[in-house]
């Protein structure tokens, strides 16, 4: 793998423009800054993510189109800030779509330094896979919302999506997922999602798939009953009878509410995600 330069691209997106800002990625480079490193800091465990019984189940098939597409993401972040585990979902050759806070901390006003994806990841513990059937890469750049970095909410789950710019093309290998923006009524659809649970950094590196239906339907947003726990973050939410376009993408637990929150595929989003998939194959 080549290694990353100090000085690593951010791109920002508001939905209108990009803007590239530069950040110091130094301190380890990529092929050292994931073996051995200090494990995740502890979540607090709760339940509130799992609704009456727990449905969800492992993942198999894994080398099959399009539970492939399925990747596990570990962040790195500077300065003893937590390390983040989530989940993405190939979105074109080098691109992932995945949340912002898997990327960026809200709390620090920090972006991790190193961003490690597997897709098919199966096997081992944080921080390493022992079976990556497609390889790995890193990224090379990232893009969230503008708005999920100013937002006065606390978690900003309307904002929470990102895309990251991959320093290899694993989507040649692996296929990919196409975001969807639907007329359909979304209420009570019946949707899975499929993605990496790892609350406390400790368990098996091992994906699950999650069915649910969807409950409330906003703006930007909806609410599933999809079972959740930490390291679900960014896994890809379709209807349960099409699992290759993406309507959405896991985001957050709600506690003391048996719901899960999720991002919308809206027009404007799907039209912001594909212009990010053509810029970073070079093609605009």
């Amino acid at each position: 793998m080549k290694e990353e330069s100090k000085i690593q691209k951010i791109a920002f997106h508001d939905g209108k423009n990009v803007t590239i800002k530069e950040y110091d990625t130094s301190i380890l480079p990529p092929e050292s800054a994931f073996e051995p490193h200090p494990p995740i800091s502890p979540f607090e465990i709760k339940n509130d993510g799992i609704i009456d019984r727990d449905d969800r189940t492992v993942l198999t098939n894994l080398t099959t189109y399009p539970n492939r597409t399925t990747c596990w993401i570990f962040a790195v972040f500077p300065n003893n800030i937590p390390q983040q585990v989530g989940t993405g979902v190939m979105m074109g050759k080098n691109t992932v779509l995945t949340c912002a806070h898997v990327l960026y901390s809200r709390e620090y006003r920090k972006w991790a330094r190193d961003v490690k994806v597997v897709p098919a990841a199966f096997s081992g513990t944080v921080p390493n896979p022992e079976y990556a059937p497609f390889g790995y890469a890193f990224k090379e750049y990232a893009w969230i919302s503008g708005d999920y970095m100013t937002s006065s909410a606390t978690i900003a789950p309307e904002y929470d999506w990102g895309v990251i710019k991959l320093t290899e093309n694993l989507g040649d290998k692996t296929g990919f997922c196409d975001p969807h923006s639907t007329t359909e009524e979304l209420l009570n659809k019946k949707v899975i999602s499929k993605g990496y649970p790892n609350p406390d950094g400790t368990r098996r590196i091992i994906p699950y798939e999650a069915p649910g239906k969807i409950i409330e339907v906003n703006d930007l947003s909806y609410d599933t009953t999809i079972d959740m726990e930490q390291g679900q973050s960014g896994s890809p939410i379709f209807f349960e009878s099409n699992q290759t376009n993406i309507i959405g993408i896991l985001s957050a637990i709600y506690n003391n509410k048996k719901a899960t929150k999720a991002i919308r595929i809206t027009p404007d989003l799907y039209i912001n995600l594909i212009k990010l998939r053509l810029e970073a194959q070079g093609q605009i």
